[in-house]
């Protein structure tokens, strides 16, 4: 007990003595600064953006009067030139890393459709029409791991045709989901929509500065890339089915 007690009187003189210190310091004018994350590294890149997205609508074996097909394809390429990307490394952690990334381009490319019914006029749709488009990244851990977002292309709340004489149905993604886009053991859950990509791509274990898995090593580190996305969905009855596909290609800009 007596030696308990010895080494507790001992630290908390050595606490008295730190508390001394810093209050002196603070009265005689020297700075006292706290640690702070890095300054973001920014990597600049041009990303461009290729897609396909084909869906179908068939008529059941017995239409019935309001009964109806369609068929879309849609084929598009976005460019966004210069985008920086900035990564992010919390000095007190190292698994801290974060990145940002934001751009905005024209969507440009081809939408085909048509629609037929036993009981209604046949139509066929097209655009050559050109979009606003955007590009945005985000990565941040997770959990136990880390978890990079990534959206590309037109607004999808934006209608992709519009025609008084011809009925266009939206909602034709394609979906995937455990999906790997590469090396490593990132899984990617997203679609591929009319002119547009949304993805996550999920790691489940930490992501460590000098131990990170595909893309981010290459992000990190300015390096370019290919992701390449397919998917496939089809509804309970079988009548609608849509597969897409797209690849990004990440090319770093000269420093």
């Amino acid at each position: 007990m007596a030696h308990w007690r010895g080494r507790w009187f001992a630290e908390l003189r050595q606490l008295r003595v730190l508390v001394l210190i810093v209050a002196s310091a603070g009265m005689l004018g020297i700075p006292i600064t706290a640690a702070h994350a890095a300054e973001p590294v920014v990597h600049v890149y041009d990303v461009q953006v290729t897609g396909v997205l084909r869906a179908t609508l068939s008529l059941p074996s017995k239409p019935l009067r309001l009964d109806f097909a369609y068929s879309e394809t849609s084929r598009w390429t976005e460019t966004y030139k210069g985008v920086r990307l900035e990564v992010e490394t919390s000095e007190f952690g190292p698994e801290r890393i974060e990145m940002r990334m934001a751009g905005k381009s024209t969507v440009a490319g081809s939408i085909k459709y048509g629609l037929s019914g036993p009981h209604i006029k046949s139509c066929r749709l097209s655009t050559n029409r050109p979009e606003p488009g955007s590009l945005s990244l985000s990565g941040t851990p997770s959990g136990t791991g880390y978890r990079l977002g990534v959206r590309t292309g037109r607004n999808t709340s934006r209608p992709a045709l519009r025609s008084s004489n011809c009925s266009y149905y939206e909602g034709n993604w394609a979906k995937f989901t455990g999906s790997r886009v590469g090396p490593g053991e990132g899984i990617a859950t997203g679609l591929v929509d009319t002119r547009s990509v949304t993805f996550t791509l999920d790691f489940r274990t930490p992501q460590q500065t000098g131990q990170l898995g595909f893309p981010l090593n290459r992000l990190t580190a300015g390096e370019g890339f290919v992701l390449n996305l397919k998917g496939k969905t089809k509804d309970k009855s079988g009548l609608k089915k849509s597969e897409g596909t797209a690849r990004i290609t990440f090319v770093p800009q000269p420093s």
